[in-house]
């Protein structure tokens, strides 16, 4: 084409890109390509037409199947001549394109347009636009307006999508669908707005009526299913757990069988059984003729005799006219009072009667009932009747006289009071108060009121009696021994010990009863006393020497060991006794144990040991003799164990 050329090829560009697109017809391979404006193109022209001879460029289509009509060309009106003042250049641009491959590296854009075969910024079809653009389908530019939600990010929101593209109109909204919006929401403009559908449903427990959720369990207006609407017999209704209920009631009716179907249901301003309020029963009381609801007030009609005097109709027509003497006759007519005189009312006139505990002794009138007879010694329950016994002083309580204070050292033991304080407090049987009998105990008193002091108590003890032996441990060499301790008891042990006990002697004390004063009652132990006295030692005179006593005042109440044929070790046990008892039980004597002694000799032999048994009431015993054999060698050991005897006074 010769520079400056006229080209009138423009008004078939559309149509060219239609056949384009559509194909040829069937079996057709040529398609008609038509350079765009400024494209450069070889095609020769005649110099005297205007127009183009445009050669058939073969191209690579697939068949279109036979059923496709392709519509013929229009014709291409003179107007169109217009655009014969562009001038098409020689060799202006590339060649037509059909694949994006085309279009590297072309300034108009890398996008094949294969309908018309340019190349372009973008098609709409594959729109390779920023996400905050989009393809124009006129220009093939990308222009501003997003194509998908990427395009709707922000930096601020640290890239989380928090807008949606509406790729209709290509603008960031809160929603493109349902879907987008919270439960109870739908879309609608790009907004969510409360609604719900078919397929969006409420949140919780509500429920999709009309397009709009609501609680069936509280709308007056789809209460327990959708448009069931709450409407009441004289009420006020509201949806209550999804059934009508009643709220208020309207003229001056009441829902009292809290029923809701039949609504507010009582006319209160009538009915004696819900007077102004559900359950306030016009009351029938005592003497009542007739009762009434008025404009929703009880009111009454009173028997002859009565009226209603206070205005409270619980109590009925509570006022006797014929005996109240503060309704005497009539409401508010109050019988005039008299010193400790009630007023009173007798057939419907006033008259006098005397208080409770008050009495007209005198016979005046004047001065109404003077004598309070619940406390007058001298007219007690009654005018007249004093109030006076022997060793006593009366008086009058509660109208009746009664003993308040006897003389010293009597009193009413009987529980009568018209023979007064009649009984002395120092026998036996009324030991400082009618009826007791004390026990005497050791304190220095006469506590029993028999005139002695401490009978029965304890003031010492008498000669020990043995009442045990025990066996003999050892051997049967030698001679027999038995050493007493002369009136008393044993306190410890001398002797000689090595691998054997050679030689034992028992050391003795006498015994004494202690009384401790400082205890209430007294307190009284026996223990030992006295200097120390010894039968003597027997045995032989081999091993070492060895001495032992019990703790002070203790004495021996066991002995151990081990023995064969010879007693090869010995130790012995202590105590004391404790008295136990009171003058009217007795007395005993309890062992208290106190530390034991030894241990002396050898290994040998086998073990022996003796206690000294309870004698008589479960009374311990003591050692009073040390019995046994005995030679060179001390050979065999015993003991015998005794009991003293206490004296009372």
């Amino acid at each position: 084409m010769r520079h400056g050329a006229r080209v009138r090829r423009f008004a078939v560009l559309g149509v060219g890109a239609l056949v384009g697109a559509l194909g040829c017809e069937a079996g057709d391979d040529t398609a008609v390509i038509v350079p765009d404006a400024g494209e450069a193109s070889d095609v020769p022209t005649d110099p005297g037409d205007d127009t183009v001879d445009v050669p058939l460029v073969p191209l690579d289509r697939p068949d279109v199947p036979a059923a496709i009509d392709v519509p013929e060309l229009p014709d291409v009106p003179a107007a169109m001549d217009a655009v014969d003042a562009l001038d098409v250049p020689p060799d202006a641009g590339p060649a037509a394109c059909r694949a994006p491959a085309d279009c590297a590296g072309d300034p108009r854009g890398g996008v094949c347009d294969v309908l018309t075969g340019r190349c372009v910024e973008c098609v709409p079809t594959a729109d390779t636009c920023p996400a905050a653009r989009h393809c124009d389908p006129v220009s093939l530019a990308c222009v501003d307006g997003c194509r998908s939600d990427e395009g709707c990010r922000t930096a601020s929101d640290g890239g989380s999508v928090n807008l949606r593209c509406d790729t209709a109109r290509h603008e960031c909204v809160a929603c493109v669908e349902d879907v987008d919006c919270a439960v109870g929401r739908v879309c609608t403009g790009g907004v969510c707005v409360s609604g719900c559908s078919a397929s969006r449903a409420c949140p919780g427990a509500e429920t999709c009526c009309g397009g709009a959720c609501v609680d069936l369990m509280a709308s007056t207006v789809s209460c327990g299913t959708c448009d069931n609407r709450c409407g009441l017999p004289n009420a006020a209704a509201f949806c209550r757990a999804g059934s009508c209920a009643v709220s208020t009631c309207t003229g001056g009716f009441a829902d009292c069988d809290t029923t809701a179907a039949n609504g507010c249901e009582v006319n209160a301003q009538t009915d004696v059984a819900h007077c102004g309020a559900c359950g306030t029963v016009c009351p029938m009381g005592p003497h009542v003729a007739a009762r009434a609801c008025v404009v929703g007030r009880c009111g009454i009609t009173c028997d002859v005799g009565f009226a209603d005097c206070d205005g409270d109709l619980a109590n009925g027509c509570e006022a006797d006219l014929v005996t109240s003497p503060t309704q005497c006759g009539t409401c508010g007519t109050v019988c005039p009072a008299r010193p400790q005189a009630g007023p009173a009312c007798v057939s419907r006139a006033c008259a006098l009667r005397c208080d409770a505990g008050f009495a007209d002794c005198d016979g005046a009138l004047a001065n109404g009932c003077e004598v309070d007879v619940r406390v007058s010694a001298s007219h007690c329950g009654a005018c007249g009747r004093a109030c006076a016994v022997p060793n006593a002083s009366a008086a009058c309580a509660a109208s009746m006289c009664a003993i308040t204070t006897c003389a010293a050292g009597f009193g009413n033991c009987n529980g009568r009071y018209d023979d007064g304080c009649e009984a002395p407090l120092d026998t036996p049987g009324n030991c400082g108060a009618c009826g007791r009998t004390v026990a005497e105990v050791c304190d220095g008193a006469d506590n029993d009121c028999d005139g002695l002091v401490d009978e029965g108590c304890p003031t010492g003890i008498d000669s020990l009696r043995d009442l045990f032996a025990s066996l003999q441990f050892g051997g049967s060499g030698g001679g027999s021994f038995a050493d007493v301790c002369p009136g008393g008891v044993a306190v410890g042990f001398v002797g000689r010990a090595a691998s054997r006990i050679d030689q034992l002697g028992v050391r003795c004390m006498r015994l004494e009863l202690v009384e401790d004063r400082g205890a209430r009652p007294y307190r009284y132990t026996v223990r030992t006393t006295g200097g120390v006295s010894s039968p003597g030692a027997r045995g032989g005179g081999g091993g070492s020497a060895f001495s032992a006593d019990c703790e002070a005042g203790s004495f021996v109440s066991s002995i151990r060991g081990r023995s064969g044929s010879r007693v090869d070790q010995f130790a012995f046990g202590c105590g004391f006794w404790q008295v136990v008892g009171t003058p009217t039980t007795g007395w005993r004597l309890d062992h208290v144990a106190t530390a034991a002694r030894g241990t002396w000799g050898g290994g040998g032999g086998s073990v022996f040991a003796y206690e000294c048994p309870d004698g008589p009431s479960g009374q311990h015993t003591a050692v009073t003799t040390l019995s046994g054999r005995s030679g060179s060698e001390l050979d065999a050991i015993g003991v015998r164990c005794g009991l003293p005897d206490i004296v009372v006074r």
